[in-house]
């Protein structure tokens, strides 16, 4: 489905935003950065937390889910959708940010609101029905939509997403996602309004990425299974502010196999408190 490409082309287009803009110089600065020494033990996640609260934050959960008609069990396409509102009251800036990038996440379409996943299911269902291959088990499509509160800090608001969706072939696909928005005004925050110099944490992300996956020093990260380009570490452009560090999400069959899922990379704000801008010199106190 084209609603999918963008999603498709996440993981090359998170290379190109994290390498494309290095130069020489950056290059050479971040072959010769030197190594720290890390802590025995770091902390590790493999899913993008989802608390039941959050200090300071109310919201409101919904969920929809639309199944085809007029079809035997296996064959039916379904579609689902699972969201949540932030209460305005608290923060109507933050309120109408979240929202607006919440159903263009459920979605692909702007402007999308609740009111509008009836048509959308509609259309879901007949584009699975001309896709159905002829001499082959029949079996429905299958999508999954959800966005959640994921974390905050003193000046942030992280959410959680997730897509996965089936339309034919071996096995679905899916995606994590992370957004991070400025708590006091809803605007949306990339790594460089965290990290002032957003390269200088890669050289870091490897050390904890080989020691995380048992890869030696000076070992190629292609022997040891891993699909870099070009065997260069870098870090994908999905992130989340999380109040322990950073948290960095590879998509699958972005730097693995899709046996291996999601790769998941947490950097701790105490390994890089000298990189961070002067507004957030909070995340490492």
């Amino acid at each position: 489905m084209s609603r999918y490409l963008w999603l498709l082309a996440l993981p090359f287009a998170a290379f190109m935003v994290s390498c494309g803009s290095a130069n020489e110089s950056e290059d050479a600065n971040w072959a010769a950065a030197p190594t720290i020494t890390l802590p025995d033990s770091l902390p590790v996640l493999d899913s993008i937390p989802k608390p039941s609260e959050l200090a300071g934050y109310a919201w409101t959960n919904a969920e929809k889910a639309l199944k085809e008609q007029n079809c035997e069990e296996e064959a039916c396409s379904k579609i689902s959708w699972h969201w949540f509102t932030l209460n305005p009251e608290a923060n109507q800036r933050l309120h109408d940010s979240v929202l607006a990038f919440n159903w263009y996440y459920l979605t692909g379409i702007a402007g999308a609101r609740e009111q509008d996943l009836d048509s959308i299911g509609a259309t879901f269902f007949g584009e699975a029905k001309k896709d159905i291959p002829l001499g082959e088990e029949i079996r429905g499509w299958s999508e999954e939509n959800s966005v959640w509160p994921a974390a905050t800090t003193k000046e942030t608001f992280t959410l959680g997403g997730w897509i996965f969706f089936f339309n034919g072939g071996a096995h679905g696909n899916y995606a994590s996602h992370l957004e991070n928005f400025d708590a006091s005004t809803g605007s949306h925050l990339k790594l460089n309004n965290i990290v002032a110099e957003p390269y200088n944490l890669f050289a870091l992300g490897e050390q904890i990425f080989r020691k995380q996956k048992g890869i030696a020093e000076g070992m190629n990260l292609s022997d040891a299974g891993f699909t870099f380009k070009e065997d260069v570490f870098y870090l994908p452009e999905t992130f989340g502010i999380l109040p322990e560090g950073l948290l960095f999400i590879y998509a699958p069959y972005e730097v693995a196999s899709y046996s291996e899922g999601e790769q998941y990379l947490l950097i701790p704000y105490s390994l890089f408190a000298k990189e961070l801008t002067t507004s957030y010199q909070y995340l490492a106190q």
